[in-house]
């Protein structure tokens, strides 16, 4: 269900898809590129990449556990701390992460 999904969603619209998908992953836009560049090493990472090969983008994102991520938080229960977090995160993108690791451990 949940690859029958992920593969609709960059069907429809792949750049609105892939910024889905990489909120799953939790990395920012420019940690998403450095993962693309090593998997994907001589190629280009796009729309023309999936639409040529999409059995590789889809393992790709089954190598960065994109499928057990979106299943996880799908169907976790919600906290104020969840909201707070990503309220955070919203406004101040990933140099918030390493202080948010710190406080969860309180």
């Amino acid at each position: 269900m949940v690859l029958k999904i992920s593969i609709e969603l960059l069907k429809k619209d792949f750049k609105v898809g892939l910024t889905v998908l990489r909120l799953f992953l939790d990395l920012s836009k420019d940690e998403f590129q450095v993962e693309t560049r090593s998997y994907f090493t001589g190629k280009s990472f796009g729309s023309k990449l999936f639409k040529k090969e999409p059995e590789a983008v889809l393992r790709f994102f089954e190598q960065l556990g994109l499928f057990e991520k979106m299943a996880s938080v799908v169907n976790r229960p919600l906290a104020w701390y969840d909201i707070l977090v990503e309220r955070l995160k919203a406004g101040r993108g990933s140099a918030i992460k390493e202080q948010l690791l710190k406080y969860s451990k309180l």
